[in-house]
């Protein structure tokens, strides 16, 4: 059977894809009908790792330090690796741009067999200059592995957890998570280890705004997002808290003109009217919006391990259930 995943070079696209990158995209979608996902055909096999700790890759003979990573949707390397492996660009041209909001990084691409903890996979893969936030050679999602089940050990157990059962989903571009019904829309969440905070993107941060009432609540800074990429972003406080299995977030922080329009987001402003809307960032993209949000590792301190079941399309959260920011 084919395999098709959730791919990204962003963790949040999109990305200029090149003809080539398009047509193989297309035909891997017609014949899946839709995304399954990667060691669903039948491994059997389990790889269960530390946030931080690395897992054994391969490419050709070159051996590499990976790290899987909640948030990852496809094999990304640093470009010392990629010159290591001795890959080279599929495509002669311009070099692929990673956009991280407005922000362009330039990566290159070829597709190749890997090797990650013993297990051969075929499928693209992207090396760069920019940083990764790590001193691992490359990093790639769950979704990227032959193994059907990925599980992240983040602490012991305690008694009074609760075993959380999810439907899990592949968003392409966006890699494995879950979805959240908010009001009428639907919110795809995941999970990732590079910060505390819980980050929600600008559509997102709208769609809180109708549904539980989100304002901001404090000034602009700036946050890493991928790539050394740096971007502005916002206290959001929730009148309501946002509810999913054993999460109640009131308190997270929201990307303010990414991939949406946050401008319909309301001001809290204890001197001055708590109702009125303050134009704060407008999508970069009309065509491309993304509603996310990514929990960080404050939120998850509650759960002593996270497992993405992708024969059983389950997303399994050992967690005692608590409010969280």
């Amino acid at each position: 059977m084919t395999q098709c995943r959730a791919r990204s070079l962003e963790k949040h696209p999109p990305v200029r894809w090149r003809l080539a990158a398009r047509i193989l995209a297309a035909a891997g979608s017609l014949c899946c009908a839709g995304y399954t996902f990667a060691g669903a055909a039948g491994t059997d096999a389990t790889l269960r790792l530390s946030p931080g700790e690395f897992a054994p890759g391969l490419i050709g003979e070159t051996e590499l330090r990976l790290q899987v990573v909640p948030d990852g949707a496809s094999l990304i390397l640093t470009a010392e690796s990629a010159r290591r492996a001795k890959l080279s660009s599929w495509w002669l041209g311009p070099q692929l741009d990673i956009h991280v909001g407005p922000v362009a990084v330039q990566a290159e691409e070829t597709l190749t067999f890997y090797r990650v903890a013993g297990l051969r996979e075929w499928g693209l893969v992207v090396w760069t200059e920019a940083p990764l936030g790590s001193d691992a050679d490359g990093e790639l999602g769950p979704g990227d592995l032959r193994q059907d089940t990925v599980s992240f050990k983040l602490r012991d157990p305690q008694a009074e957890e609760t075993l959380y059962s999810l439907p899990l989903v592949a968003k392409h571009g966006q890699g494995l998570g879950t979805e959240s019904r908010v009001g009428n829309e639907d919110l795809f969440v995941n999970f990732s280890f590079r910060r505390r905070e819980t980050l929600v993107t600008a559509e997102g941060a709208a769609v809180l705004a109708r549904a539980n009432g989100a304002k901001w609540n404090g000034p602009v800074a700036t946050m890493p997002i991928v790539l050394g990429a740096r971007r502005p972003v916002r206290p959001l406080h929730l009148a309501n808290p946002w509810v999913l299995g054993p999460f109640q977030v009131s308190d997270l922080t929201g990307r303010l003109g990414d991939y949406g329009d946050s401008t319909k987001v309301a001001e809290t402003d204890p001197g001055g009217d708590s109702d009125e809307v303050v134009v704060t960032g407008k999508q970069d993209r009309a065509e491309y919006t993304v509603k996310r949000i990514t929990l960080g590792t404050d939120a998850l301190a509650s759960c002593s391990e996270v497992t993405f079941d992708k024969a059983r399309h389950k997303l399994l959260l050992s967690c005692v259930p608590q409010s969280v920011k």
